[in-house]
């Protein structure tokens, strides 16, 4: 972990040899200048999961009290921002998205050190020299996604990439060949067979199979329900370990204090799944996206946008890019006002690969930068 008050002694060594001065200003004799060290102290995250007040906190307080300034960071080295990145109290939340992509967006848009660190060119060599030098395998995780988001940036070249392949700490290659796919991709597939399949509640049909996401295997096709159908995942291999998921679950929890762990992590099923195919762990879908399943007006009613929320209606998130996220609520709301709603609804959902939870729903419309939310009856 990150010790604060260290000293990057390579950046600040005045060697003497360019500091030899004028002779005739001292009687002809050269005078070197005595090596000068300067310290340049790493700023420290004001509040951590170990603050006593932390617990008490909103999701919104915690962000802003742990986000530094961009005056404090923008001197620092790149290995000095990644060891701020790594140690950043939200730094699970890169796995809280349907995507890796999605998840190193967010950390962009709301940590200034994640801002400013994929600014630097360097930041490929910082990231292949930190591997060695580690032992935590949770900040190994973290390397991996900021490897894969590098390289599906088109930052690294072949000898970079077989660096770190044989460095990460995991032991799915998909994790950086395969790193994203279209998640709001369509599969092609006969008219006759849909129309077959239309009339079938809970029925997948496979359209490809191998299909590699997030780390993950899954065969890709449609799932029909509510009469109509939607491109969906189905689950077949490379979950995360036993020891992968307690470290994920560790972290998570720590971070987010507040919230009720109700289920694994797991890369099997996501929060669209959870909340519109099975509401259970024994989940082994990944919907990307929920669109024609809320469309269903003969099963749900569209209730518009920042309703009351009665116990057991399903809430879609909206941010400025679309759909964002899906939840189950398990408590009803009060108040008129769509804040006293959300602060008053209590929500479960899975979080990307993490885990399930129960939560506010005013947090989870913020983990997911919120513009209004919509409820379904």
């Amino acid at each position: 972990m990150l010790k604060t008050g260290k000293c990057r002694k390579g950046m600040c060594i005045v060697f003497a040899g360019l500091m030899a001065v004028n002779s005739a200003s001292y009687g002809g004799v050269m005078h070197a200048a005595e090596p000068v060290e300067n310290h340049i102290e790493l700023p420290a995250y004001s509040l951590t999961p170990d603050s006593p007040e932390w617990s008490r906190m909103s999701y919104v307080e915690q962000l802003a009290a742990c986000n530094l300034s961009e005056e404090q960071l923008v001197n620092l080295s790149t290995d000095d921002l990644l060891d701020l990145a790594l140690d950043y109290p939200f730094a699970i939340d890169v796995l809280g998205f349907d995507t890796y992509e999605m998840g190193i967006e967010h950390l962009k848009a709301t940590s200034n050190v994640y801002k400013l660190m994929f600014l630097r060119d360097d930041l490929k060599d910082a990231v292949i020299n930190k591997y060695n030098d580690i032992d935590e395998e949770i900040q190994k995780m973290y390397l991996d996604v900021i490897s894969g988001y590098l390289w599906n940036e088109g930052e690294l070249d072949d000898t970079e990439k077989m660096s770190l392949f044989s460095l990460q700490s995991s032991d799915e290659e998909e994790v950086f060949g395969n790193f994203l796919i279209d998640a709001l991709c369509n599969f092609g597939v006969d008219e006759e067979e849909v129309a077959s399949y239309s009339s079938r509640s809970g029925y997948f049909v496979v359209i490809s199979q191998g299909v590699s996401y997030n780390g993950a295997t899954y065969s890709a096709g449609l799932y029909y329900d509510y009469g109509t159908s939607a491109s969906c995942y189905k689950y077949t291999s490379g979950d995360y370990t036993p020891q992968q998921q307690a470290n994920i679950n560790s972290a998570f929890s720590g971070a987010h204090s507040g919230w009720v762990f109700t289920g694994t992590a797991t890369r099997k099923y996501n929060n669209h799944s959870y909340c519109w195919i099975m509401q259970s762990t024994a989940n082994t879908y990944w919907l990307p996206n929920p669109s024609n399943f809320m469309g269903a007006t003969a099963y749900f009613t569209d209730n518009g946008a920042d309703c009351a929320i009665s116990n057991g209606d399903r809430i879609v998130i909206y941010s400025s890019s679309g759909i964002a996220h899906s939840a189950a609520a398990r408590s009803a709301s009060s108040g008129i006002s769509a804040v006293s709603r959300m602060t008053t609804t209590t929500v479960e959902s899975k979080f990307g690969s993490l885990g399930l939870y129960k939560t506010t729903l005013y947090d989870a419309y913020n983990y997911y930068s919120g513009v209004y939310y919509k409820g379904y009856t």
